[in-house]
This record gives C-alpha cells, sequence and structure tokens, in this order.
C-alpha cells in the first residue's frame, strides 16, 4: 500500500490532505474500532498490572505491619476490586468514543496539526 501512495503518479490530492483512512483502505467503522480497541488495550493491562502490584504492596505491607506492631494484620483481598476494576476499564472504553469518532473523519494534515 505504501508503495502505491508514493509510486503513484495519477493521484489528484497531495497525500497530506487525504483523509486518514483512504491510504489503509479502512473505512471509518475500521478507524474508530482500532482506536477503542487501543483504549481497551491500555485499559486492560493498566488494570492488570495495578491489580499485580496492588495486591503484591498490600500483602507486603500487612507483613510490614505485623512485624512492627504487636497487632496481627492478615492479607485479605476484595472481591469488589474487580468491580471497580471493571468500571474503570469500562470508563476507558467510553472515554475513547468522542477521539475515536474524530479520528475517524480526520485528515492527515489535521492530525499532523494535533500532535
Amino acid at each position: 500500500v505504501a508503495d502505491r501512495i508514493l509510486s503513484d503518479k495519477k493521484c489528484s490530492a497531495p497525500p497530506s490532505i487525504r483523509p486518514v483512512r483512504d491510504p489503509i483502505k479502512a473505512s471509518r467503522r475500521f478507524v474508530s474500532r482500532m482506536v477503542v480497541a487501543e483504549a481497551a488495550g491500555v485499559a486492560l493491562i493498566g488494570s492488570l498490572t495495578g491489580l499485580i502490584l496492588g495486591g503484591a504492596l498490600h500483602f507486603l505491607s500487612d507483613k510490614i505491619l505485623s512485624a512492627t506492631t504487636s497487632i496481627d494484620i492478615q492479607y485479605s483481598p476484595r472481591p469488589t476490586t474487580l468491580i471497580f476494576v471493571a468500571v474503570a476499564c469500562g470508563l476507558c472504553i467510553v472515554g475513547a468514543l468522542i477521539p475515536a469518532m474524530r479520528a475517524s473523519r480526520m485528515n492527515i494534515s489535521e492530525s499532523i496539526l494535533n500532535e
């Protein structure tokens, strides 16, 4: 595709003002789904990292507090944490809907100016 774009002499408009989806032959729906999928991926990776690191730090801090004080503290993860993670992932995806709609309509020149 890139070779066709660079070597195509029949094209009347320069590549800098063609819409983003035309050079890659993607529909508006594909571009918007790509943006939402990227946001979902970031949300999932972030939530998994947060759960692992948060659980480890919670466990470690409970052990340290038990060792330094006379109070026995037990590590007890809460099932409601998964609800909070699901809500955060949902909000991340909902937050990506408007940028996804903008990306499906944006020109290359506008996207370069916004970067």
